[in-house]
């Protein structure tokens, strides 16, 4: 099956919005690890698209840290909220979920430093 991103005719963005809004509520209920894939999936739908809408890239990163911190996976969580930082450095959650990851990993003084 072809993705949403590369589908003929599909704008990149519309179908990375509907994947992060299935992720949304597959978040909400309970499913961390399904909402992560669709996070997975709408960014790589904008990548496929050659779509540079960093605003929604960095959304789309923090909310896969905020899956990976709820998933016990601090050094993943890191590293996707730095991604998002990289993307829109003006993005609070990122920082504080930056910061909760750093945590989780030892890291003090640098989640002091977010």
């Amino acid at each position: 099956a072809a993705s949403a991103g590369s589908a003929p005719g599909v704008d990149p963005a519309a179908a990375a919005e509907a994947r992060k809004a299935e992720g949304n509520r597959l978040f909400r209920e309970g499913s961390p690890e399904a909402a992560l894939l669709c996070y997975s999936g709408a960014l790589e739908a904008l990548d496929a698209g050659g779509c540079q809408h960093l605003a929604l890239k960095s959304t789309l990163a923090s909310n896969q840290a905020m899956c990976l911190l709820k998933l016990d996976r601090p050094a993943e969580a890191e590293e996707r909220a730095s991604a998002a930082l990289a993307a829109d450095p003006g993005n609070c959650k990122a920082v504080y979920r930056r910061g909760l990851a750093r945590l989780a990993l030892g890291e003090a003084r640098g989640a002091l430093e977010d």
